[in-house]
């Protein structure tokens, strides 16, 4: 058995980088020469693969409890899933901060993820109540109450981006050694809310507009069924002998 081991400077590399080109142009070599040998990682590594096993858990049975509460608050199962759905698309965001900045996905773009989670989930949810606060009392159409909302929620949703991409950006442009680690959470924190308030006052209200118009052409459809049935039964009594 042989044990390589070696330090790791943040400030120049990240592990995933690291191991990336340990696994694809280091251990085929050796395999290929001796084929009897297996390779496995440990310390930092193993750590890291560890707690990212257990942090997929963690988010499938959160994202589970999430979308249960979203369903009996909403009382929508369609909404819960539309909130439920913007959460990958905030990741979108994060990847695109990542190239932009120019740093390699790792375990800690991931946290910085499930933090943009919650942001854009409370977005959504008071986007959503507001939206049917008013189609239930003010008694208007989708497409309107969604414009209303829209322009209601457009100053604190941008607030909120505004001073969270503002409150990371000192730990983005951070040079010293120590702080390297924090750089991929807020990368994934900023980028990903930027991203995420565009998804929330352009995308979620056209979704809702059209979910509404749907659920407004149903609730019609059953409205004629009964009418023209009575309709159809006077004709046939009228028509009678």
């Amino acid at each position: 058995m042989i044990g390589v081991d070696a330090g790791l400077d943040d400030s120049a590399n990240s592990l995933n980088v690291v191991l990336s080109e340990v696994n694809t142009n280091i251990v085929p070599g050796i395999l290929s020469r001796f084929p009897s040998v297996s390779v496995a990682a440990g310390g930092q590594g193993e750590d890291v693969k560890r707690m990212l096993n257990s942090m997929v858990t963690s988010m499938v049975a959160a994202l589970i409890v999430m979308f249960t509460i979203l369903m009996i608050a909403a009382g929508s199962v369609g909404q819960a899933f539309l909130i439920i759905a913007l959460i990958p698309m905030g990741l979108v965001g994060a990847v695109f901060g990542h190239l932009i900045v120019g740093i390699p996905l790792s375990f800690l773009s991931f946290l910085g993820v499930a933090a943009l989670a919650g942001i854009i989930v409370n977005d959504s949810v008071v986007f959503i109540a507001c939206c049917s606060t008013l189609i239930r009392q003010g008694g208007i159409s989708p497409r309107r109450a969604a414009f209303r909302t829209g322009l209601r929620r457009f100053r604190p949703i941008l607030l909120t981006t505004i001073t969270t991409a503002a409150g990371v950006a000192p730990l983005i442009f951070q040079t010293s050694a120590g702080g390297q680690f924090l750089i991929p959470i807020a990368v994934s924190l900023a980028f990903g809310l930027i991203f995420g308030t565009f998804l929330t006052l352009v995308l979620l209200p056209c979704v809702l507009t059209l979910m509404g118009d749907s659920r407004r052409r149903r609730l019609n459809t059953k409205r004629r069924k009964p009418v023209i049935a009575a309709a159809a039964a006077a004709m046939t009594a009228s028509e009678g002998p």
